[in-house]
């Protein structure tokens, strides 16, 4: 289970995490494959929904791994108890290094 932060487009019609095909969604899209991740492999949530009620997803407890994506996404984890990785979200990765895609699937297969 990959746990992201929120969805960051208000006009989505489903709240679907990194599911668009710019910004930090691509990043990460595109980091998944050399850190060795297959389609089977991969469940996506956010830790919170794009409605803004301050209130967490529930994360499931039925994946054998799970990483977080910022810090955001590691204290929801964190406050319902689920054992998990911690990456940089690839917004912040891709902000300050995003010439480094690979060291990115790096912390991702590291974390896998």
């Amino acid at each position: 289970l990959i746990v992201g932060d929120r969805g960051s487009d208000q006009n989505a019609p489903l709240d679907l995490p990194f599911f668009g095909v710019t910004n930090s969604a691509l990043y990460l899209n595109r980091a998944l494959r050399p850190a060795g991740f297959e389609e089977r492999e991969l469940a996506l949530i956010n830790a919170y929904p794009l409605v803004k009620d301050g209130m967490p997803n529930t994360l499931q407890r039925t994946f054998d791994r799970v990483i977080a994506l910022g810090e955001r996404a590691s204290d929801v984890c964190a406050q319902q108890g689920l054992v998990h990785e911690g990456v940089p979200h690839p917004q912040f990765w891709r902000r300050f290094h995003h010439h480094d895609l690979l060291s990115y699937a790096q912390m991702l297969r590291d974390a896998r």
